[in-house]
């Protein structure tokens, strides 16, 4: 399956998930893949793999204390449900900052 368009892309996203039955796989493997996509650039992908990756480690270093101490105060996990769908939502409202940033209000574009 050729992966020329971001229809294609998921669908071997979803269709890998499904065969490996590990979402970790794709976890690991995606950031290079969405980095090389969106950069305008293909000289500076290490620079900017680099930067991605530390903005996610960052998350993982101060997200466990986050979560021990919600878990902590409620003694219930809806908490912790609230606040990963705040960041979840969070994420999205960057990620469509980022791509009406880069393309404009065009629904279809190219990033």
């Amino acid at each position: 399956m050729r992966c020329d368009d971001i229809a294609n892309f998921f669908l071997w996203v979803v269709c890998h998930q499904r065969t490996l039955k590990s979402p970790n796989a794709l976890v690991v493997s995606l950031p290079p893949v969405v980095v090389m996509m969106i950069s305008p650039n293909l000289k500076i992908i290490g620079i900017q793999l680099g930067m991605a990756i530390s903005i996610s480690d960052f998350g993982m270093l101060i997200g466990e204390p986050i979560a021990d101490a919600i878990l902590n105060a409620n003694a219930e996990w809806k908490g912790l449900q609230v606040w990963c769908g705040v960041l979840i939502f969070l994420s999205s409202v960057l990620a469509l900052v980022a791509r009406l940033y880069r393309t404009g209000f065009v629904f279809m574009a190219k990033a």
